[in-house]
């Protein structure tokens, strides 16, 4: 099911991000007192609800995908971050290495055969990230271009991607769940620990040199949050998804 979805959605970039942390690397999103709780998408003829569970200290502790045999578990420490992945009777283990600014530097999976490694700049931005196969030790390299705070091109081996920026302010509180062409840093729930956020919500994003684009608009409620995002590609195709916030 979720690989059918990222087929289908085609590098959905929405802005997201998982919690707010008290690091410098947030400070340039707007804060808020609501949390996602549930977000609703349809696709095609594919339609879902996700929910989500979050800590004490806001956060996110579990993602259930409903309707399907899949949920990610999440538990935090100062240098390290745990993620495990329930789907069917499989389990995964994923492990996150942070640094002294709290920033994701290793990713690792539990008997995997990959690790991934990411640099910084001085300033705070995810430059690149470098994924090395343990069986052959082969690597590949990713690379990252913030422009103004806001990031508008990724590199990689496969895949270029160019985001072009509104002037709607990206909040903390939102992310999407759903698989997408995009690194988690730019898209999951642990987006705040992959150093500074872009500072916007995406208008337009594009696939390197092909005519394939895709437009994103926009509903909010009384409180900023992002109710409701349509996107709409090129080849006529639609994706919405619906978003319900819990505040205090």
């Amino acid at each position: 099911m979720r690989k059918t979805l990222s087929l289908m959605l085609l590098a959905i970039t929405l802005i997201v991000a998982s919690c707010k942390k008290s690091t410098s690397d947030n400070e340039e999103q707007t804060p808020s007192t609501c949390q996602l709780s549930q977000s609703t998408y349809s696709a095609g003829g594919d339609f879902g609800k996700i929910l989500y569970t979050y800590n004490s200290d806001g956060k996110v502790s579990k993602v259930v995908y409903n309707g399907e045999d899949y949920q990610e578990s999440y538990t935090y420490t100062s240098t390290q971050i745990t993620k495990i992945v329930k789907e069917g009777n499989s389990s995964k283990t994923f492990t996150y290495t942070l640094n002294v600014q709290g920033r994701i530097t290793n990713e690792t999976q539990t008997a995997g055969d990959y690790k991934i490694d990411h640099t910084y700049n001085t300033d705070g931005y995810l430059t690149e990230s470098i994924r090395t196969n343990l069986l052959n030790n082969s690597t590949a390299s990713t690379k990252y271009t913030f422009t103004d705070g806001d990031l508008t091109k990724i590199v990689s081996p496969t895949l270029t991607l160019n985001i072009v920026y509104g002037g709607s302010e990206a909040k903390g509180n939102y992310f999407n769940g759903l698989d997408t062409d995009l690194p988690p840093f730019y898209s999951g729930v642990l987006k705040s620990y992959y150093g500074k956020v872009s500072k916007y919500i995406p208008a337009i994003v594009s696939y390197g040199n092909s005519t394939y684009t895709e437009v994103y608009s926009y509903q909010k409620d009384s409180n900023n949050n992002i109710t409701r995002v349509i996107v709409k590609t090129s080849d006529n195709k639609e994706y919405t998804l619906s978003n319900t916030f819990t505040c205090k």
